[in-house]
């Protein structure tokens, strides 16, 4: 540690005080967050019952990135994320699999728009 520039430990400290995925998601930039809220909404919204147990082990996503988020379409969305490096998008992969494990019930619906998701991602 004792190498580390000053910013480069603030950052590592940061990272440790907001937890990995929290900083991850903070350190997209903003079309990027509003395609990973595209693709978490879709993953929610798979099975027809959406509930706020999926949203709790997200990092917080501010409302306004959800609420705009259907302007892109799942396409437009997964575009976007590809560019992203490989910590990142698996990152988002870990994520849309855990919203699909929240509420300890995974339908089929969720299952092929997670696979389907992670298939293009990769």
């Amino acid at each position: 540690l004792l190498h580390l520039s000053k910013s480069k430990k603030m950052e590592l400290l940061r990272r440790l005080l907001l937890g990995k995925d929290q900083y991850l998601f903070d350190n997209l930039k903003d079309h990027q967050k509003l395609a990973f809220a595209r693709l978490v909404s879709e993953v929610v919204k798979a099975d027809k019952n959406v509930l706020a147990k999926e949203f709790e082990d997200l990092p917080e996503i501010p409302r306004s990135y959800m609420a705009n988020s259907g302007k892109l379409s799942i396409d437009e969305a997964i575009e976007i994320l590809k560019s992203l490096n490989h910590e990142k998008r698996e990152f988002i992969c870990d994520e849309l699999v855990e919203v699909m494990k929240s509420d300890s019930y995974s339908s089929e619906e969720e299952k092929a728009v997670v696979r389907n998701i992670i298939s293009k991602l990769n």
